[in-house]
């Protein structure tokens, strides 16, 4: 189980056991690992606990925050102390709102009385005002609290409404799921130690790699990348900025924590395959990847992806040292009753830029199940027979080579040739 690990909900993460294992044989003290779409830094905590550097990016202000948390180090003794409190600061009633936290919606996913306890605990956190390390981890605790007391679904990370009879009989407390869920955090935080390694992670959009580390003064290059990026154009078969826009809108009431409280529709554009493809642009190179017709309306969504991921590759082989590991785990998402091939897009670009594959295993995971239809209110429409999406995940370890054989694996001898006339004649004049 990696640091914290049960935090808070978050959708695709990647298994514990899988970042232990990948973290087990790749990193090491001092190694310097990146993972680009880190999420709640299950594989930066993974690569922690064995002394790396850590350096994660995403652009989802929700899963920064989470992985902040983690990362903190927080006392124990002083969330204990936070946890007594919560006994003396519920009151009979329901607390004194001072506002929606869904202003803009066009429907509601908190009842009145649990609004109201939200924004109850918001104000008794902002009048305890704890250390910064304590208040990242009450911030996460309060997230994953107001997601368990809303009206979403619970088996899903999207913005889907519960049956209104659902919505009619909920009655759980704000105050009590807080509490339980931090008795539960402060339980794990006694039982571990503190991470050897260091963790960052920053707001960076993973295509633009190298400029985005460079504006966080990350300059050194990376030994190992671990990373599971989206199976899909995030937009259109994740949807998952919804959920985070509802949750941020609460956590950036606390005091001390600076955290943007973007769109739904803003985060899903910013990431993989967020702004379709223009019609005009010529598909069919791709062809092999995704096996239908470039006259498909789906190769907007799909040929933008691919060409995002195109340039995360780039990315990492522009930041990657010499001999470097990059670890990735992806899937095959069906798109148009057709399959991504996205595990062997990664490898031909890999490929085409001197990385070796190392090493290939097939992981058959729980089959992930798409809804028909969703309306404007949030409801979900399923088929008779749903649509399986995922089946299997596979983990793919390149290594880079030496620069000068990246080279000639990517055409480029005339280059070649020129380094090596100068080292001639260099030793020539010696």
């Amino acid at each position: 189980m990696t640091h914290l690990s049960r935090i808070h909900p978050y959708p695709a993460m990647m298994p514990d056991v899988l970042a232990d294992s990948l973290a087990s044989a790749y990193a090491g003290r001092g190694t310097r690992v990146l993972d680009p779409f880190c999420g709640t830094g299950r594989t930066l905590m993974a690569a922690a606990a064995r002394g790396a550097h850590c350096v994660g990016l995403d652009t989802n202000p929700l899963a920064l925050l989470l992985t902040r948390a983690k990362a903190a180090q927080a006392r124990p003794m002083a969330l204990q102390q936070v946890l007594s409190d919560v006994r003396h600061a519920r009151t009979p009633g329901e607390g004194t709102q001072t506002g929606s936290f869904e202003f803009g919606r066009r429907v509601r996913y908190f009842g009145h009385a649990r609004e109201a306890e939200l924004w109850s605990i918001v104000q008794w956190l902002n009048a305890l005002s704890p250390n910064a390390p304590e208040m990242l981890v009450l911030a996460a605790v309060l997230s994953a609290t107001a997601r368990e007391v809303s009206y979403c679904r619970q088996d899903q990370w999207k913005i889907h409404r519960i049956s209104p009879r659902l919505r009619r009989s909920a009655q759980k407390s704000a105050w009590t799921v807080f509490e339980r869920r931090l008795g539960s955090v402060i339980v794990e935080l006694r039982h571990s130690v503190p991470l050897p390694g260091r963790c960052a992670a920053y707001p960076g959009d993973a295509r633009n790699m190298c400029c985005e580390l460079a504006g966080c003064n990350v300059h050194r290059p990376f030994d190992l990348v671990i990373t599971s990026p989206p199976y899909g154009d995030s937009r259109t078969t994740v949807q998952y900025g919804g959920v985070a826009s509802l949750l941020l809108s609460i956590v950036t009431h606390l005091r001390g924590i600076d955290v943007p409280a973007p769109s739904g529709g803003s985060i899903d554009r910013g990431c993989l395959g967020g702004v379709p493809l223009a019609r005009h642009v010529d598909c069919r190179g791709w062809h092999q990847y995704w096996p239908r017709a470039p006259t498909h309306s789906g190769w907007r969504r799909v040929g933008a992806f691919l060409r995002d991921m195109t340039e995360v590759v780039q990315g990492i082989d522009e930041c990657a040292a010499p001999k470097c590991v990059a670890a990735f785990v992806v899937a095959r998402r069906s798109v148009g009753a057709a399959r991504v091939r996205l595990d062997s897009f990664i490898h031909d670009q890999f490929a085409s830029r001197g990385w070796r594959l190392e090493h290939r295993t097939r992981r058959t995971i729980s089959a992930k199940l798409t809804p028909a239809r969703v309306d404007s209110k949030g409801r979900s429409f399923m088929r008779s027979r749903n649509t399986a999406t995922m089946r299997e995940e596979y983990v793919l370890v390149f290594r880079k080579r030496h620069t000068s054989l990246a080279r000639v694996a990517a055409g480029t001898t005339c280059e070649l040739r020129r380094e090596r006339a100068l080292v001639y004649r260099t030793r020539a004049v010696r």
